[in-house]
């Protein structure tokens, strides 16, 4: 089962989110002690957690890409007792690729078009994306971090295949600002500077080889 989990105490309040279906909208909620489920029909898209600092220990504030196994464990024990279907740890959906191919858009100007590739599946057979870029930075054998569709990203909203002039975007080429890696400092699109991991989750790498 995918998820996200966000805290936002500064501005959402003391209340720990957790979306399952976040592009479905709420049609009733109910609540059960601290805990409000969130509907969409008879189908739970959502569960948010109120007064989740005094539920849950040493919560990290924003959009939580790596959740600590203990809070996946303590939100775990609740889930069982309402028979929810328990969370298990994800990918971040911010991956490593490197840029196979680069050309112009034939419709504007100012985009370009990426063939990423990802790796090989199990089956060898290679894994390829296609990103729309304004980017001119970027260039063919360059590493970079890919943000796939269905990625929570920091700013809070949710990516979707988009359309540009006719070509799908199936992702998105990452900043250091998109990022927020202190540790990664470049203007634009980041770049690494030397071989990468393919297919890697970028923040379950133990170390960024840049």
């Amino acid at each position: 089962m995918n998820y996200h989990l966000v805290y936002q105490p500064f501005t959402i309040g003391d209340i720990l989110l957790v979306y399952f279906e976040p592009h479905l909208k709420p049609t009733h909620h109910e609540v059960v002690g601290k805990m409000v489920k969130i509907f969409h029909l008879h189908h739970l898209i959502g569960v948010n957690f109120l007064q989740a600092s005094l539920q849950f220990k040493n919560l990290p504030t924003g959009i939580m890409i790596k959740p600590a196994k203990e809070l996946l464990q303590a939100i775990n024990q609740i889930f069982q007792k309402e028979n929810i279907e328990p969370l298990l740890p994800l990918p971040s959906g911010y991956v490593i690729a490197q840029i196979e191919s680069k050309k112009e858009h034939p419709d504007s100007e100012n985009l370009f078009i990426c063939q990423l590739y990802l790796g090989d599946a199990p089956d060898q057979s290679p894994i390829k994306m296609t990103v729309v870029t304004n980017s001119i930075k970027v260039k063919e054998q360059d590493y970079v971090v890919v943000a796939k569709a269905g990625t929570l990203l920091m700013d809070g909203t949710f990516l979707v295949p988009t359309p540009f002039k006719g070509i799908v975007s199936e992702g998105m080429l990452c900043s250091s600002q998109t990022l927020r890696s202190p540790q990664l400092q470049q203007e634009g699109v980041y770049v690494f500077t030397k071989t990468q991991p393919l297919g890697k989750d970028f923040f379950g790498l133990d170390h960024v080889r840049n």
